[in-house]
């Protein structure tokens, strides 16, 4: 299993969550948490992975700033619950050419989808993502900018 630790001095961490993983494999799985109490300022992240002998290993920190830069950066979705396709509305006030995408996980951190958006879907224009292929389920949708989340939404897929 993996847990998820979080430091504001990147000295002393503390367990903020745990995730289960997928045993021993040559297949790449990946994994979504979500701080609900991140503190202001930088954020400090590292994973201890522990194995089944209860040996564990730590990844490399990873910072994580917080600041009202992403103020503004809206994601609509409807309906809420969804059945084939999500019906969707980005709006990305200071867009500058950069990669936007929307990614959706399942409750488990699984990427279950992904979509890269053109310049006609974060203008506000409304457009749609097939989803006919997932499970009924609780799903989060993420809206990213460079790699960083800027705005996320849970949805029902029914």
């Amino acid at each position: 299993y993996y847990s998820v630790e979080r430091s504001n001095d990147a000295i002393h961490f503390q367990t903020i969550g745990a995730i289960d993983g997928n045993g021993t494999t040559d297949q790449t799985h990946h994994y979504f948490f979500t701080d609900e109490h991140p503190h202001s300022g930088y954020n400090y992240y590292r994973l201890r992975q522990t194995d089944y002998d209860n040996h564990f290993t730590y990844s490399p920190i990873e910072a994580v700033k917080l600041s009202n830069d992403a103020e503004g950066y809206q994601l609509n979705i409807w309906p809420n619950p969804i059945h084939n396709t999500i019906n969707f509305q980005v709006l990305l006030p200071d867009y500058k050419n950069q990669i936007a995408e929307i990614r959706i996980y399942d409750e488990a951190g699984l990427l279950q989808g992904l979509e890269k958006l053109d310049e006609n879907e974060i203008s506000g224009n409304h457009s749609t993502m097939a989803v006919h292929d997932l499970i009924t389920g609780n799903y989060f949708v993420q809206l990213l900018l460079d790699g960083y989340v800027v705005a996320s939404e849970k949805i029902m897929v029914q």
